[in-house]
């Protein structure tokens, strides 16, 4: 019942990915790391809970995807990063950043050519495949342990938006999806040899087998790099 229980969480961060409306949109670990890299330029004199706050801000908003709020509640229009530090406190700073690192992921892809490389993939699942490279890589580049910590907590700012229940369902998957590196879980999840949602029982068996091979490939890490330093965190 547990495994059943995370392979439906797992299943709904696989299924964002895939949907076309956030095809230019950024997976939660890479979301989560360049917050981590926003707080060492300007949260220094942030307290642990202010960056607490900040964290779950810049990862809350696609928890529109559970069904219980639109987008447009959870995702405030900014294009630069003065606009994020106009946010009241730290979590609508947070939430602004998501916006910005979606927007600014965007007009980056639009000049980039990385999905040239990956033409042997099917063309539908393309763009699903290139985040979670991106995050793959940037699972590397951090400790997760603080992250989970912080999804252990529900703040008051959350609560304004959704009710409890859906929030802790949101923070689960989150949880989850950030307890090991995507191939890791791509490789239990496939296992049971099942469809998730839009995604094929097939589909997931080949990510499992090719991730980390993709994500080891010196021309992806370069392109993660660059996407990473284009935000001048």
């Amino acid at each position: 019942m547990l495994v059943n229980k995370y392979f439906k969480l797992f299943g709904l961060f696989i299924c964002l990915f895939s949907m076309n409306t956030v095809s230019h949109a950024s997976g939660p670990i890479m979301h989560a790391y360049l917050g981590i890299k926003w707080l060492e330029k300007y949260g220094a004199e942030y307290t642990p809970i202010q960056k607490r706050d900040f964290i779950l801000g810049t990862l809350f908003p696609d928890i529109r995807y559970l069904g219980t709020i639109s987008r447009s509640k959870t995702h405030i229009k900014t294009d630069s990063l003065q606009e994020v530090k106009a946010g009241k406190t730290p979590f609508e700073q947070g939430m602004r950043f998501h916006n910005y690192v979606d927007v600014t992921r965007a007009r980056f892809l639009s000049k980039h050519s990385i999905n040239q490389k990956i033409q042997k993939l099917p063309a539908k699942h393309r763009g699903t495949f290139v985040k979670l490279i991106e995050d793959q890589i940037a699972f590397s580049k951090a400790d997760w342990e603080s992250i989970k910590a912080y999804l252990a907590e529900i703040i008051k700012e959350e609560e304004a938006y959704v009710d409890r229940s859906t929030i802790t369902k949101w923070h689960m998957g989150l949880s989850f999806y950030f307890s090991a590196a995507p191939s890791t879980l791509l490789s239990q999840i496939s296992i049971f040899n099942q469809d998730i949602l839009t995604i094929e029982a097939s589909t997931i068996a080949l990510w499992s087998e090719m991730l980390k091979e993709y994500s080891e490939n010196k021309d992806f890490q370069l392109y993660v790099d660059a996407l990473i330093n284009n935000f001048q965190l």
